[in-house]
Protein backbone atom coordinates (compact mmCIF):
# COMPACT_ATOMS: atom_id res chain seq x y z
CA UNK A 1 0.00 0.00 0.00
CA UNK A 2 2.85 2.41 0.86
CA UNK A 3 4.42 1.95 -2.59
CA UNK A 4 1.04 2.57 -4.24
CA UNK A 5 0.52 5.79 -2.28
CA UNK A 6 4.01 7.00 -3.27
CA UNK A 7 3.24 6.18 -6.91
CA UNK A 8 0.00 8.17 -6.72
CA UNK A 9 1.73 11.15 -5.12
CA UNK A 10 4.18 11.24 -8.04
CA UNK A 11 1.29 11.93 -10.41
CA UNK A 12 0.21 15.60 -10.57
CA UNK A 13 -3.43 14.55 -10.71
CA UNK A 14 -3.37 13.01 -7.22
CA UNK A 15 -0.88 15.39 -5.60
CA UNK A 16 -3.31 17.49 -3.56
CA UNK A 17 -5.63 14.74 -2.35
CA UNK A 18 -6.29 14.40 1.37
CA UNK A 19 -4.40 11.56 3.06
CA UNK A 20 -7.61 9.60 3.75
CA UNK A 21 -8.45 9.55 0.03
CA UNK A 22 -4.90 8.62 -0.94
CA UNK A 23 -5.11 5.64 1.43
CA UNK A 24 -8.41 4.54 -0.13
CA UNK A 25 -7.20 4.54 -3.76
CA UNK A 26 -4.61 1.70 -3.72
CA UNK A 27 -7.41 -0.84 -3.24
CA UNK A 28 -8.92 0.42 -6.52
CA UNK A 29 -5.80 0.35 -8.66
CA UNK A 30 -3.19 -1.98 -10.07
CA UNK A 31 0.44 -1.22 -10.89
CA UNK A 32 1.44 -2.93 -14.13
CA UNK A 33 4.68 -3.22 -16.08
CA UNK A 34 4.90 -3.46 -19.86
CA UNK A 35 8.11 -4.34 -21.71
CA UNK A 36 9.35 -2.29 -24.65
CA UNK A 37 7.24 -2.78 -27.82
CA UNK A 38 4.19 -4.07 -25.92
CA UNK A 39 0.72 -3.05 -27.00
CA UNK A 40 -0.72 -1.35 -23.91
CA UNK A 41 -4.06 -0.28 -25.42
CA UNK A 42 -5.47 -1.35 -28.78
CA UNK A 43 -7.59 0.91 -30.99
CA UNK A 44 -11.13 -0.46 -31.28
CA UNK A 45 -11.03 -2.51 -28.07
CA UNK A 46 -13.70 -1.90 -25.42
CA UNK A 47 -12.68 0.55 -22.71
CA UNK A 48 -12.22 -1.18 -19.37
CA UNK A 49 -9.71 1.05 -17.57
CA UNK A 50 -7.74 4.29 -17.43
CA UNK A 51 -3.97 4.21 -17.00
CA UNK A 52 -1.39 6.70 -15.73
CA UNK A 53 2.17 6.45 -16.95
CA UNK A 54 4.58 6.25 -14.00
CA UNK A 55 7.72 5.68 -16.04
CA UNK A 56 8.79 5.15 -19.62
CA UNK A 57 7.73 6.45 -23.01
CA UNK A 58 4.76 5.40 -25.14
CA UNK A 59 3.62 6.11 -28.67
CA UNK A 60 -0.05 6.83 -29.34
CA UNK A 61 -1.08 5.70 -32.83
CA UNK A 62 -4.13 5.73 -35.07
CA UNK A 63 -4.73 3.15 -37.76
CA UNK A 64 -2.42 0.21 -38.16
CA UNK A 65 -4.99 -2.19 -36.63
CA UNK A 66 -2.69 -4.55 -34.70
CA UNK A 67 -4.64 -7.64 -33.74
CA UNK A 68 -1.93 -9.31 -31.69
CA UNK A 69 1.58 -8.66 -30.40
CA UNK A 70 3.13 -10.56 -33.34
CA UNK A 71 1.54 -8.07 -35.76
CA UNK A 72 3.29 -5.21 -34.00
CA UNK A 73 6.65 -6.96 -34.03
CA UNK A 74 6.38 -7.74 -37.76
CA UNK A 75 4.63 -4.44 -38.54
CA UNK A 76 2.29 -6.61 -40.62
CA UNK A 77 -0.63 -4.29 -41.01
CA UNK A 78 -2.84 -3.55 -43.95
CA UNK A 79 -3.58 -0.01 -42.77
CA UNK A 80 -1.20 2.88 -42.40
CA UNK A 81 -0.21 3.70 -38.83
CA UNK A 82 0.08 7.37 -37.83
CA UNK A 83 1.92 8.36 -34.64
CA UNK A 84 -0.29 10.89 -32.89
CA UNK A 85 1.86 11.54 -29.82
CA UNK A 86 4.82 10.41 -27.77
CA UNK A 87 4.04 10.57 -24.05
CA UNK A 88 6.10 10.13 -20.90
CA UNK A 89 5.50 9.87 -17.17
CA UNK A 90 2.49 11.66 -15.73
CA UNK A 91 0.29 11.25 -18.80
CA UNK A 92 -3.13 9.64 -18.78
CA UNK A 93 -3.96 6.83 -21.21
CA UNK A 94 -7.40 5.66 -22.27
CA UNK A 95 -9.30 8.49 -20.60
CA UNK A 96 -11.39 9.49 -23.63
CA UNK A 97 -12.85 6.05 -24.24
CA UNK A 98 -13.39 5.53 -20.50
CA UNK A 99 -15.21 8.82 -20.01
CA UNK A 100 -17.36 8.35 -23.12
CA UNK A 101 -17.78 4.60 -22.51
CA UNK A 102 -16.78 3.85 -26.09
CA UNK A 103 -14.16 1.74 -27.80
CA UNK A 104 -10.51 2.80 -27.69
CA UNK A 105 -9.86 5.64 -30.12
CA UNK A 106 -6.13 4.93 -30.50
CA UNK A 107 -3.49 2.32 -29.77
CA UNK A 108 -0.72 2.87 -27.21
CA UNK A 109 2.61 1.09 -27.69
CA UNK A 110 5.50 1.01 -25.20
CA UNK A 111 8.62 2.61 -26.68
CA UNK A 112 10.58 1.68 -23.54
CA UNK A 113 9.83 -0.52 -20.55
CA UNK A 114 6.87 1.18 -18.83
CA UNK A 115 5.16 1.15 -15.44
CA UNK A 116 1.54 2.24 -15.20
CA UNK A 117 -1.17 2.66 -12.61
CA UNK A 118 -4.50 1.32 -13.87
CA UNK A 119 -7.99 2.04 -12.54
CA UNK A 120 -11.06 0.19 -13.73
CA UNK A 121 -13.40 2.55 -15.56
CA UNK A 122 -16.07 2.55 -12.81
CA UNK A 123 -13.45 3.24 -10.10
CA UNK A 124 -11.98 6.11 -12.12
CA UNK A 125 -15.45 7.67 -12.60
CA UNK A 126 -16.12 7.32 -8.86
CA UNK A 127 -12.76 8.95 -8.11
CA UNK A 128 -13.74 11.92 -10.33
CA UNK A 129 -17.10 12.22 -8.57
CA UNK A 130 -15.55 12.11 -5.08
CA UNK A 131 -12.62 14.44 -5.78
CA UNK A 132 -13.17 17.82 -7.43
CA UNK A 133 -9.39 18.35 -7.67
CA UNK A 134 -9.00 15.15 -9.71
CA UNK A 135 -12.00 16.06 -11.87
CA UNK A 136 -10.56 19.54 -12.50
CA UNK A 137 -7.16 18.11 -13.37
CA UNK A 138 -8.81 15.68 -15.79
CA UNK A 139 -10.67 18.53 -17.51
CA UNK A 140 -7.45 20.55 -17.77
CA UNK A 141 -5.62 17.52 -19.13
CA UNK A 142 -8.31 16.94 -21.77
CA UNK A 143 -8.30 20.64 -22.69
CA UNK A 144 -4.50 20.51 -23.13
CA UNK A 145 -4.94 17.52 -25.48
CA UNK A 146 -7.44 19.56 -27.56
CA UNK A 147 -4.92 22.42 -27.74
CA UNK A 148 -2.25 19.92 -28.82
CA UNK A 149 -4.58 18.49 -31.49
CA UNK A 150 -5.20 22.00 -32.81
CA UNK A 151 -1.45 22.60 -32.90
CA UNK A 152 -1.02 19.37 -34.87
CA UNK A 153 -3.58 20.57 -37.44
CA UNK A 154 -1.72 23.89 -37.76
CA UNK A 155 1.53 21.97 -38.28
CA UNK A 156 -0.08 19.93 -41.03
CA UNK A 157 -0.99 23.19 -42.75
CA UNK A 158 2.61 24.40 -42.43
CA UNK A 159 5.32 23.22 -44.78
CA UNK A 160 7.41 20.13 -44.16
CA UNK A 161 10.32 22.25 -42.90
CA UNK A 162 8.16 23.78 -40.16
CA UNK A 163 6.87 20.35 -39.10
CA UNK A 164 10.38 18.89 -38.87
CA UNK A 165 11.69 21.84 -36.83
CA UNK A 166 8.72 21.65 -34.47
CA UNK A 167 9.12 17.89 -34.00
CA UNK A 168 12.85 18.22 -33.29
CA UNK A 169 12.13 20.89 -30.66
CA UNK A 170 9.54 18.66 -28.98
CA UNK A 171 11.85 15.65 -28.95
CA UNK A 172 14.64 17.72 -27.41
CA UNK A 173 12.30 18.85 -24.59
CA UNK A 174 11.23 15.26 -23.83
CA UNK A 175 14.78 13.98 -23.25
CA UNK A 176 14.08 10.64 -24.90
CA UNK A 177 16.42 7.73 -24.18
CA UNK A 178 19.25 7.57 -26.73
CA UNK A 179 18.12 4.23 -28.15
CA UNK A 180 14.86 5.77 -29.39
CA UNK A 181 16.61 8.12 -31.81
CA UNK A 182 17.03 6.87 -35.36
CA UNK A 183 20.58 6.01 -36.35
Amino acid sequence: EFTSILALQNLPMFNGLPEAELKRLPALMAIRSYPKNSIILRQGDPSSHVAFLLSGFVKVTKGGKFTKQADLEKRSTKRREIAVAILNEGHMLGEVAALLNTKRTASVIALTDCNLIEFQRADFIECLERNPLVAMYTMQYLASRVVESNRQVELQLAGIEGRVISLLRELKKMKLPEDLYPT
